[in-house]
């Protein structure tokens, strides 16, 4: 039987960083019924550049065969920079 799909697939050596996220969080009792939390969350802690689409250059007859070059990547090619946010909470 004739095979209909390719044999290579493009996207398989593809850069696949591993991205982290992180929280703290911290509740404090004031009264018995009364408490204040604080919290701490990070989103891509390490801070790891990705491409997501965008794959490195493979034409061996130019200069930059075999890399992806930042500035070319669109914004929405790419994975979002580290993000961190602070919450507060009073619970009554």
């Amino acid at each position: 039987m004739p095979r209909y799909t390719s044999l290579r697939d493009s996207s398989i050596r593809l850069h696949s960083p591993p991205t982290a996220d992180l929280s703290f969080n911290k509740t404090t009792k004031i009264t018995e019924s009364k408490s204040f939390q604080f919290r701490l969350e990070m989103f891509n802690f390490t801070n790891t550049y990705s491409y997501r689409v965008r794959q490195f250059t493979n034409n061996p007859d130019d200069r930059n065969f075999g890399s992806v070059i930042p500035r070319t990547a669109g914004d929405t090619e790419v994975a979002y920079p580290r993000h961190i946010q602070l919450g507060f909470k009073f619970i009554f």
